[in-house]
């Protein structure tokens, strides 16, 4: 019985569409993302509501809101540029990663081709 709970099989960590291991960075990038769709989302609800709507009551109260649905749609629109940005830089970041490593890789074969 102790030699099974050993060799138990220990969980993967979790990954992405892209099947590399999801980092903290990956993840607060994630969570920006979301925030800037529900929050765009809602903005553009509470604009378009006062058109949408058939109750005049409804219409009115919604018209008074429309501070409220600016904010919201200019500040998830700031979340979806901020993940843009950090996307583009981290794509930057693992596309030279990426060159260092090979080039890095070339060095060491022609130098033990060389000795």
């Amino acid at each position: 019985m102790f030699l099974r709970l050993s060799a138990r099989v220990q969980p993967t960590p979790p990954t992405d569409h892209h099947d590399r291991p999801t980092t903290p960075s990956r993840k607060l990038d994630n969570d920006v993302l979301f925030k800037g769709v529900i929050c765009a989302l809602i903005g553009a609800i509470i604009l378009l509501a006062p058109y949408v709507s058939r109750s005049p009551g409804v219409q009115d109260l919604m018209r008074q809101a429309y501070i409220v649905g600016w904010f919201a749609l200019v500040l998830g629109i700031a979340f979806l540029v901020q993940y843009a940005v950090r996307r583009n830089k981290r794509r930057v970041l693992d596309a030279e990663t990426a060159n260092y490593l090979e080039q890095n890789a070339r060095q060491r074969k022609s130098s033990r081709r060389n000795k």
